[in-house]
Formats: structure tokens, C-alpha cells, sequence
């Protein structure tokens, strides 16, 4: 399938040029009135120049996702872990009161009922955690998917996303950098 190129409005001419000072295609009468001076020139070599550009920009996205991937394992070993030893904390406050008098069964539920409120709470904080990971890397899979979907574009297409995807990365990288990849820490419990 052969793409239709562009016509400028002003002059009825193809747009075969990117001016590079003003960030926009041109066509070859632009070159010489309204962008004389600008730097510019085929779009075809500024396509080819901002595909390796955008190449190098969305480079780190493949080793974040890895690592999201890896921080995702661990967080979810770390519900495993904090699941289970809720349960042992449930059969050792089970064993401990069980021997004890008729009179400090109230006093079993309560306790029972703060270490489940505890698990909750931790519990609570470790999925947040993974809600953000989760999110953080479905945006970078969609970026790199644009990413790679460019790499098939148009030159046009790839030359009019440059600036989107080089800001989404920008704040995509600073979003990464913010977010806590370690497990939270103060998921560990037990009893007595």
C-alpha cells in the first residue's frame, strides 16, 4: 500500500521536507519563503534521523518492564508469605489461648481480631503496591508497543509522535524512578 503524502494548504505542494527549527513538515516553496533560514531537509533523512532517535528514547523501556516483571514476582511472593504466616499466627493465638481459662476467651477474640486487622492493614498497603506496578507497567508495554508500531509508520506519522512519545517516556522514566521496587518491608508478622 503506497501512502498518499501530504499537501501543504498554502502552496498545493507535496510536503516533502520537515523543518527541523519548527518542528513540522513543509513543502519545497515553504523551504524558501516562510522557514528561508531554518534548518530542514528531506523528510525521508529526518524520518530516518528521528526513528534512531526514538529508538534510543524508548531503548530503557525493555529493561524496566523486565524489572517491573521481577518486582511483580516478589511482591506477590511477599502476599504468599504474609498470607501464610497470618495463618500461623491464627493456629499459634488458637494454641496459646486454648489453654488458658474460660475467663480469658474474650480476651482471645480481641487479640485475634487486632492480628487480623494487622494483616489487613499490611496486606492492604502490599496490594496499593502492586497496583502501581501493575499500572506503571502496562503503560511502559503500551509505550513500547508504540514504540515498535512507529518503527512501521509513516514517516510523517513517525515524525508528528516524536515529541508525544518522547514526553510520555520522560514522564513514564520519572514515574519509574519514584516507584518502589523493593516489597514492602513491614509486610512481615507473628505472634508472641
Amino acid at each position: 500500500v503506497k501512502l498518499k503524502i501530504p499537501v501543504c494548504n498554502e502552496h498545493d505542494e507535496q510536503l516533502k521536507y520537515y523543518c527541523e527549527t519548527c518542528s513540522e513538515l513543509v513543502c519545497v516553496y515553504c523551504t524558501v519563503k516562510e522557514h528561508n533560514g531554518h534548518k530542514h531537509d528531506s523528510v525521508k533523512k529526518m524520518a530516518t534521523k528521528h526513528r534512531t532517535e526514538l529508538k534510543e528514547i524508548t531503548a530503557p523501556l525493555g529493561g524496566m518492564i523486565t524489572n517491573l516483571r521481577e518486582t511483580n514476582d516478589n511482591i506477590e511472593k511477599v502476599m504468599k508469605k504474609l498470607r501464610k504466616q497470618g495463618e500461623e499466627v491464627d493456629k499459634k493465638i488458637d494454641q496459646y489461648y486454648g489453654e488458658l481459662v474460660e475467663k480469658l476467651l474474650k480476651q482471645k477474640d480481641e487479640v485475634k481480631q487486632q492480628a487480623h486487622d494487622a494483616a489487613s492493614q499490611k496486606e492492604k498497603a502490599v496490594i496499593t503496591q502492586l497496583d502501581e506496578v501493575a499500572s506503571l507497567q502496562v503503560e511502559l508495554m503500551s509505550m513500547k508497543d508504540l514504540s515498535d508500531a512507529l518503527e512501521e509508520s509513516s514517516d510523517q506519522e513517525a515524525l508528528s509522535a516524536k515529541n508525544e512519545v518522547t514526553d510520555r517516556v520522560q514522564r513514564l522514566t520519572k514515574k519509574y524512578k519514584k516507584l518502589k521496587t523493593e516489597p514492602v518491608k513491614s509486610a512481615a508478622m507473628d505472634f508472641v
